[in-house]
């Protein structure tokens, strides 16, 4: 019997929650977490599945054993419950010609130093704002992809340093 995956990072979010899911075994389990402070687990017998709804951020195990195999190894997944922890910007470069574009990718960081999953962006809003309000229309602008929030296209409009 297996929890899968192992290891997951999850966004903390109010319509968070995550499912584990329980491989082999006689389908008859005991299922807890560390710490109910941190998120709720829900289980129901006969079931394959374990789901985690975050409460708040920190780590917790979810153990998983098989009653009906006597002495099963306890299986024993980590979640990491976590806000963004820092935010990477990538480019090919630095300079946008007036009337180019260039394409901006955006990566979120967990409290671990690691990127969450692709799954874990659906719940995440970005946007790029320049600093120079007054100029915000005029020299540069960004604009969200509609079919990936991680990525942000940037138009040169004028000439400047924005």
């Amino acid at each position: 019997m297996d929890v899968q995956p192992k290891y997951k990072s999850l966004y903390l979010h109010k319509d968070s929650r995550f499912t584990f899911k329980i491989m082999h075994g006689s389908g008859h389990f005991s299922v807890s977490i560390n710490n109910t402070d941190l998120a709720e687990k829900l289980y129901i017998e006969g079931e394959r599945t374990v789901t985690i709804i975050p409460k708040r951020e920190g780590p917790i195990e979810v153990r998983v054993e098989d009653v009906e195999i006597p002495e099963s190894i306890v299986s024993i997944s980590e979640l990491l419950i976590s806000d963004i922890a820092r935010i990477e910007i990538e480019s090919p470069g630095t300079l946008i010609e007036s009337g180019s574009n260039m394409e901006i990718n955006v990566t979120a960081i967990d409290s671990n130093g690691k990127e969450f999953d692709d799954d874990q962006y659906k719940l995440m809003n970005f946007n790029i704002e320049i600093e120079i309000t007054q100029l915000r229309e005029k020299g540069l602008t960004t604009d969200i992809d509609p079919q990936n929030n991680r990525r942000f296209i940037a138009s040169g409009k004028e000439p400047g340093n924005y």
